[in-house]
């Protein structure tokens, strides 16, 4: 390996203009924010794999919280991108340490701050981290994004910058990231800070497919609209479940297990929940909550996870199809939740009147953040109605299926004929 000479094309014609004079860019921290399809991630990397080959002596830590969501995600994304450069031949990849190495010796590692001894561990052949992205930052506690920004240091060496990424859509008007970067960053962080928000309108290579899926939610759910593709922080209102606490492992002792999904696909991630039943005790564990995976690859995530292919699985009645397709694809015991008029104020009523504990394991994360943005709505007088809103309850959804359904009535077994 070693040095290679590679012309890039005009830039406005492989990225998008509102990034392009952050290039070169060398303040401390970069804060990449706002709505989803805006292509802030894609452009992330583009810069990243860019500036690898034009500056050597650097080494980048890209985190995510989970290292599997890191692996689809970040380091899928950088392969994606040397590849459709037609650089993959100059590249050495490390497969088994998400790692890319570069013609002149710069490196990428990716990596999940769910193992804080793994991310303590890394070691470079040489130097130190000069760079670091935290993607989707807001899945990181305060203490999470510290532990990550303490791995990139340097040793002050003439001619070389040290930098920080995050990128993120905004949820909650209380997280961390909006109190110690928006609100009251110190003088060291305001001076040394550059913040962008964009949204899929500053996307041009947006298909247009997608674009109309945004532009539809304008009219079918305004609020999530304005969260989701426009990058507005949450607010903070009612919370919808109050009965509910978090604990570290599930008690012994005689339990029902089963099982609920929420489908999504491009905006709302597919969950699947977990329930153990142990008399008015229901602890809920979020074993998967992801975006982008087709029914097919939920099944074999879930599978791989340790769930029966026989077990109780309850999901959305209204997508006959994705039950259909999930039964094919190994979930043999899925079965349609119970639905009906008034049933989500229903189910929800039942749930607040349980014991409720999410379990501190998988994607636990993701089932706090729906808990604390769950919320009533409000009407014009900024009075709570009895409504909740349509958003944040992916997690919630997939576990008021099972549970309303077992409770109502058995749902029907998706019996499939070969």
């Amino acid at each position: 390996m070693g040095t290679i000479t590679v012309n890039f094309p005009e830039l406005t014609t492989i990225m998008n203009d509102c990034y392009i004079p952050l290039i070169d860019s060398k303040d401390e921290n970069l804060i990449f924010y706002g709505g989803y399809g805006s292509g802030k991630s894609y452009f992330i990397a583009q810069r990243w794999v860019m500036n690898y080959l034009r500056f050597p002596g650097r080494n980048l830590l890209a985190v995510r919280k989970a290292a599997t969501h890191a692996r689809r995600s970040i380091y899928n994304l950088f392969k994606q991108i040397i590849s459709e450069w037609d650089l993959y031949r100059h590249f050495d990849f490390r497969e088994q340490e998400m790692t890319v190495i570069f013609p002149n010796g710069n490196r990428i590692v990716v990596a999940g701050v769910d193992d804080p001894e793994n991310l303590k561990s890394i070691t470079l052949p040489s130097g130190d981290f000069t760079d670091g992205w935290a993607e989707e930052v807001t899945e990181l506690t305060f203490d999470e994004y510290t532990k990550f920004s303490l791995r990139v240091r340097g040793k002050n060496t003439p001619g070389v910058w040290y930098q920080k990424i995050m990128s993120f859509n905004p949820i909650s008007i209380s997280h961390w990231i909006k109190r110690e970067f928006f609100d009251n960053p110190s003088e060291h962080v305001a001076g040394n800070t550059i913040a962008i928000h964009t949204t899929y309108q500053d996307n041009k290579f947006l298909n247009d497919d997608y674009r109309r899926t945004l532009e539809d939610l304008k009219n079918t759910n305004p609020d999530l609209y304005m969260i989701a593709c426009i990058g507005e922080w949450g607010t903070t209102g009612k919370q919808i479940y109050e009965n509910v606490d978090f604990v570290d492992s599930i008690p012994e002792g005689p339990k029902k297990v089963y099982y609920g999904i929420d489908w999504g696909y491009s905006i709302d991630p597919a969950c699947i929940v977990r329930v153990t039943e142990m008399g008015d005790d229901f602890y809920l564990e979020c074993m998967i909550y992801e975006e982008g995976l087709t029914n097919d690859d939920l099944v074999k995530m879930g599978l791989a996870l340790g769930i029966d292919p026989y077990a109780e699985i309850y999901a959305d009645s209204a997508e006959p199809k994705s039950i259909e397709e999930a039964a094919r694809a190994g979930f043999k015991g899925i079965r349609e939740c119970r639905k009906g008029p008034g049933s989500v104020k229903t189910g929800i009523d039942l749930l607040k009147s349980l014991r409720l504990h999410i379990v501190k394991v998988f994607e636990w994360q993701s089932a706090k953040r729906e808990k604390e943005m769950y919320q009533w709505k409000k009407d014009r007088n900024g009075e709570y109605m009895p409504v909740p809103i349509d958003m944040f309850n992916h997690f919630w959804d997939g576990a008021r299926y099972p549970i309303f359904t077992r409770r109502q009535g058995t749902g029907s077994l998706k019996m499939l004929k070969f």
